[in-house]
């Protein structure tokens, strides 16, 4: 009977050694069920259910982003030294006094003495009304809505009638075409943060075009530049302003002011801030008071 031999291995031969972790079996999916590719006795792994993914809404983005606030047009903040800037104000005094030289003066020190700082009495004029004869002051001060208003209840404090009052101008609606731009004015500015407070009350009604632009004129009075977005929210703003008979009116005011708000009137304005017709149309100053 042939046996089979056997023959070892020569010690210079390289042998094969199996590796010791063996691969692990891939579970791939045909189309139906998962297959093992290595061995049939383990069990298939379970089918993975893959979520659907949610349809993507498109939306409709405007050609132009939404309004941010970046702190431009403030400038004159600086150019006055970081100080106040007030509008000024028109009171009425009832005190009796002569019209000429000598009662304005008695006038003044009359004010003076009764609460007014000498530097923010800027005029003092007596008024003698022609055909009743009636004498009366009309003083221009520069202060504070609280200052002012201060001194004149000490004035008042205790007289039957009033000794003096503020002479508030009625303000009319806008007769100039409507547009995007509305011109603000009667308002103090008081410190750094009213340029933003202004922003965010204006946008109560809309969103704007870029920031609010703030000046002073001539006179040294603030006023401001606003230009909303939509032309229907600068309707609806001029509109609430200037509705005096609507009993739902809502009017804005700042710092102790009631605003004006009247349209822009640049139709007649090129690029260059000139008229078509080569003259020049109303200038600004920076001038500090």
């Amino acid at each position: 009977m042939n046996t089979q031999q056997y023959e070892e291995p020569v010690a210079n031969e390289k042998v094969l050694a199996l590796p010791k972790i063996q691969p692990k079996a891939q579970v791939v999916n045909d189309g139906s069920n998962y297959e093992n590719k290595y061995d049939d006795n383990v069990a298939p792994a379970p089918i993975t259910r893959i979520a659907r993914r949610k349809p993507v809404i498109r939306v409709k983005v405007a050609n132009k982003l939404a309004y941010k606030y970046e702190g431009l047009g403030f400038d004159i903040w600086k150019k006055n030294g970081r100080r106040a800037i007030y509008t000024m104000t028109e009171l009425y005094c009832y005190k009796t006094v002569s019209s000429d030289e000598a009662g304005k003066l008695k006038l003044k020190r009359f004010l003076i003495k009764n609460g007014f700082k000498s530097n923010v009495i800027e005029k003092v004029s007596v008024i003698k009304e022609k055909e009743s004869g009636f004498v009366y002051g009309l003083i221009q001060v520069r202060d504070s809505q609280d200052n002012i208003q201060n001194v004149m209840d000490k004035m008042n404090n205790g007289k039957d009638e009033d000794v003096i009052e503020i002479n508030h101008k009625r303000q009319y609606s806008s007769r100039r075409e409507q547009n995007r731009k509305l011109f603000v004015k009667n308002f103090d500015i008081v410190n750094k943060k009213d340029h933003k407070r202004m922003t965010e009350m204006f946008l109560r009604f809309g969103d704007l075009d870029c920031d609010i632009f703030m000046n002073r004129d001539r006179n040294g009075n603030p006023y401001c530049f606003v230009t909303f977005r939509d032309i229907q929210d600068a309707i609806a703003c001029e509109k609430n302003q200037n509705r005096n008979r609507d009993p739902l009116r809502d009017p804005l005011w700042f710092n102790g002011r009631e605003l004006s708000i009247q349209y822009i009137d640049d139709s007649k304005k090129g690029n260059n801030g000139k008229k078509k017709n080569g003259k020049s149309g109303k200038k600004y100053y920076n001038s500090r008071r």
